[in-house]
């Protein structure tokens, strides 16, 4: 079950983020509520870290769902911003979100946005060309007794049988197993974890807490 990367990172085949948005925050409920379920429920509040944000439609049903916190995104792409800010203001919700343009693997920008309270990364991880610089800034971002979270898909064996190939099928291929993440978090240097995996299995949630 050899795992078969994406060519390029994830933003670099969008060319039309106004249609990816529209496109995503159709199925965002749905695509999100395992990881959305299980944040709701650890009840933090506080300052957010969204690393790979896209143009924010999860940091919009989280400054929804929860009252008391701030989010701030982290996204390279500038297309993707601009849409964002339009919709995070047409959701009214623009004084709870703010973007930082750069890469996750970025340590100095990530440095320069503080400390936060819970750092967290959605469908990403499988995408990132240096995913344990990501896992390294995303750890250094969140202060004593914070928490970071990164959900991200889990390549299992049947999907290579599957004759799709659809970009949900590839995402899964290029996917990590829980073995592998064990190895990158290590190379992290990130020690107290757990990866859960929720219904229905094909997610991992690893949860990092200092």
């Amino acid at each position: 079950m050899k795992r078969i990367p994406h060519s390029e990172e994830a933003i670099t085949t969008i060319h039309d983020p106004e249609d990816y948005y529209q496109r995503h925050k159709e199925k965002a409920v749905k695509r999100f509520r395992p990881f959305l379920k299980w944040l709701i429920k650890t009840k933090r509040c506080g300052e957010y870290l969204d690393v790979g944000s896209g143009p924010g439609i999860l940091a919009v049903l989280l400054a929804q769902s929860i009252s008391d916190i701030q989010i701030t995104l982290v996204e390279p792409d500038l297309q993707m911003i601009q849409i964002g800010k339009r919709h995070i203001k047409e959701a009214g919700v623009e004084k709870k979100v703010r973007f930082a343009q750069g890469p996750g693997e970025n340590r100095d920008l990530m440095a320069s946005l503080g400390k936060f309270d819970l750092a967290y990364s959605t469908y990403s991880l499988h995408h990132w060309k240096q995913p344990v610089e990501v896992l390294k800034s995303i750890y250094e971002s969140i202060r004593e007794n914070g928490m970071a979270v990164v959900f991200d898909l889990k390549r299992v064996w049947w999907m290579y049988y599957y004759p799709s190939k659809t970009g949900f099928i590839n995402s899964i291929r290029a996917a990590y197993t829980k073995k592998e993440l064990k190895h990158m978090l290590k190379q992290a240097g990130i020690e107290r974890y757990q990866i859960v995996t929720p219904f229905p299995w094909l997610w991992h949630l690893i949860v990092v807490e200092k």
